[in-house]
């Protein structure tokens, strides 16, 4: 549920141009990440130490608050070193303090140990450095430990000590889910993501804006599957086009016309059969492929295509605007498909020639 949680915020706020701009993506997911559940964190217990009245530790609370808040922002400007840094250094201070205050018996050094994990989980700076830094929080680990032995703490927190160590535990776990299962997932997530907008990217160049129909580059595609693959000699195409659409554009306005085009491609679509083809071929023409048919059935079919049309009636404003189409058809020859195209194309003028509104096979 977490993990569907983290792909929707993905999914739903990083666009593609992000994505394919920022190489960085990947740390500026997990850097956001690591910011939101160190604020939550240290919100808790700021709760915590207000409810037992250790206001030094209040106060550091409040300063490590606004420090992750400074880093939010710097995330959000792209400024991922600096993050780290202070990432680093609040964690750092953070546990000094409080081993320091309130001893080491309540696992207040767990934060160290989360610092290490920053650093081996997150690369916002090169990788040697960040084997230093580890280096350095080791020393301090060390030394903090010794320290816990050889000095008292400040403060006496009691049984509320217990809370304290249920707590570190809770967020020292909480920052081990957060590397182990979701800045892995955050790479999943948007590797998956950039794919699956590429693709639809892909399907959208092949598809005509206006009428959703495939267009002209996605019938090159079709014609080379069919040249390749298809031994069948049952298809048929057909060329066809508004008849006096450049009146209607005159008389309407190109909007209007548009709307014809729409209303055209949507009643090819509910008219063609599974399997066949529809493409817009440019400007008012329309190419179709027409599958596991005789001619007197494609021509039948393109007929009716013919006369649903005719009888339609597309409303613009207080206009109602009727259009006949012609269409010139043949059968397809897999080895000849661009004179096939012609040939329809012949035939449809042939159409035109002879009182437009009609098939010519």
């Amino acid at each position: 549920m977490l993990l569907k949680w983290l792909d929707n915020i993905i999914w739903h706020n990083t666009t593609l141009s992000d994505t394919l701009h920022n190489k960085n993506i990947y740390l500026h997911l997990s850097l956001q990440n690591a910011c939101l559940f160190a604020l939550m964190a240290q919100a808790t217990f700021l709760i915590f130490f207000i409810h037992v009245g250790v206001w030094s530790l209040c106060i550091v609370n409040i300063c490590s608050i606004l420090g992750y808040l400074l880093c939010y922002w710097l995330v959000l400007q792209n400024q991922y070193t600096p993050v780290g840094v202070i990432l680093t250094t609040e964690l750092a201070v953070y546990a000094t303090i409080s081993g320091l205050i309130l001893g080491n018996g309540n696992y207040g050094l767990l934060g160290i140990f989360m610092d290490i994990s920053l650093q081996l989980l997150i690369p916002y700076i090169a990788t040697r450095v960040r084997i230093i830094i580890s280096s350095l929080l080791t020393l301090l680990l060390i030394s903090l430990i010794i320290m816990g032995y050889t000095f008292q703490p400040l403060v006496d927190l009691g049984k509320a000590n217990m809370v304290l160590c249920i707590l570190h535990v809770l967020s020292s776990i909480g920052a081990l889910l957060i590397g182990a299962l979701l800045l892995p997932r955050v790479q999943t997530s948007v590797n998956y993501w950039v794919r699956h907008q590429l693709e639809e990217l892909k399907t959208e160049a092949y598809l005509d804006p206006l009428t959703q129909l495939h267009n002209r580059r996605y019938a090159d595609i079709v014609f080379d599957q069919l040249r390749h693959y298809t031994t069948s000699s049952l298809w048929h195409v057909a060329l066809l086009d508004i008849d006096d659409f450049k009146f209607i554009n005159d008389d309407y306005g190109h909007l209007a016309g548009d709307m014809v085009l729409k209303a055209l491609s949507e009643t090819v679509q509910e008219q063609l059969h599974a399997g066949d083809f529809a493409f817009r071929w440019g400007g008012e023409e329309f190419l179709f492929l027409l599958k596991n048919c005789t001619s007197a059935q494609a021509y039948a079919r393109l007929d009716n295509i013919r006369k649903v049309l005719g009888q339609s009636a597309v409303r613009y404003e207080q206009a109602s605007i009727h259009f006949t189409v012609t269409i010139g058809a043949g059968k397809l020859d897999l080895q000849d498909i661009i004179g096939s195209i012609n040939n329809c194309d012949q035939k449809m003028y042939q159409g035109k020639r002879s009182g437009k509104n009609k098939v010519v096979f």
